[in-house]
């Protein structure tokens, strides 16, 4: 039963989402949460990382005249997929978007030696170790 209630929360975010975009970042004027999109490493490549890396990049972002990034858990990654679209499955708003694994802050159990990931190809979740599985990064605010 919660996992109905979680599934229908999370379908109804992502069928009345609407996002803008300003100076690459994006807002879900749903849930007001403010992604980043305008990122590059020096190989003018989507940022990656292992998952301390990654943690480290977002909560040191300053990006819009914010520095309260971070990156974002399992159910907030999710909330941007979007079946009408694929590879990626997400709102063609998001100009810098892999198809393949996003890191999420949310790991599978106590131990925390696994984490969630998103891949935008069909908007499918895995897990994998945070160690040694380097992921995308989109940080959050």
């Amino acid at each position: 039963m919660k996992r109905f209630f979680l599934i229908t929360i999370v379908m109804s975010i992502v069928l009345f989402a609407d996002f803008t975009r300003k100076n690459g970042v994006v807002t879900d004027t749903s849930t007001l949460l403010e992604w980043q999109d305008s990122y590059v490493d020096n190989s003018n490549e989507v940022k990656g990382a292992l998952f301390a890396p990654a943690i480290s990049y977002c909560e040191n972002l300053i990006l819009n005249g914010y520095s309260d990034w971070r990156l974002p858990n399992i159910k907030e990654l999710l909330s941007l997929v979007d079946d009408a679209y694929y590879a990626p499955a997400i709102n063609p708003i998001f100009k810098n978007t892999y198809s393949f694994a996003y890191i999420s802050s949310t790991t599978t159990s106590s131990s925390g030696y696994n984490i969630w990931y998103v891949s935008f190809n069909k908007g499918q979740t895995f897990t994998d170790s945070k160690a040694y599985d380097s992921g995308y990064i989109r940080c959050v605010r």
